[in-house]
């Protein structure tokens, strides 16, 4: 789900680049590129994914680029926005582990090069919703056969004895001393 191999090859540009757009590169980056109203639903399932993943602790700078063409009015910068505060009240904008809502034309193109090159995922609301994506990301070839290396067949080894074990609960139980669980 990464940017194509041609994309990946234009970029000249090291992640030092990223700082000109508040971007440190260094938490993984999750790009969206929108261009319509009606990708929102994405931006939304990646904003409420984001608010999810920082449960466990997982962090990573989601990056909404807005490839809405050019007006005085901005509508979906502006539909964007509100779908942002809505969401990201724990996040924020433009910080690490936050939002970052940028204008796609106000970026020169080996900038765009980069921002996509340097991200781990790169979505698109022309591919449809965040499953479909997912799905689709995930047609790569599968794995040769493992074939293992070695000889002959494994013997199997000798069970081990059991201890004696006081509360012994099928997984283990307490040493007769007490000190230890044993498993």
């Amino acid at each position: 789900m990464r940017s194509q191999g041609d994309q990946l090859a234009r970029n000249r540009l090291g992640q030092s680049g990223l700082s000109e757009y508040g971007i440190s590169g260094d938490l993984p980056m999750i790009v969206v590129l929108v261009s319509d109203a009606r990708h929102l639903p994405l931006v939304r399932e990646l904003l409420v994914a984001q608010m999810y993943w920082r449960g466990p602790g997982c962090r990573a700078d989601l990056i909404i680029l807005n490839q809405e063409g050019a007006s005085d009015d901005l509508p979906l910068h502006q539909q964007l926005l509100r779908e942002i505060e809505a969401h990201s009240s724990e996040t924020g904008m433009d910080r690490p582990g936050g939002v970052f809502l940028r204008e796609w034309l106000n970026i020169p193109e080996d900038r765009r090069d980069l921002l996509l090159s340097a991200s781990s995922v790169v979505l698109s609301g022309n591919r449809g919703s965040l499953q479909q994506q997912l799905v689709s990301g995930g047609e790569n070839p599968l794995p040769p056969e493992f074939v293992p290396s070695g000889g002959g067949q494994a013997k199997p080894s000798q069970p081990l004895p059991i201890p004696d074990l006081t509360y012994f609960n099928v997984l283990g139980g307490l040493t007769t001393d007490g000190r230890e669980y044993a498993m």
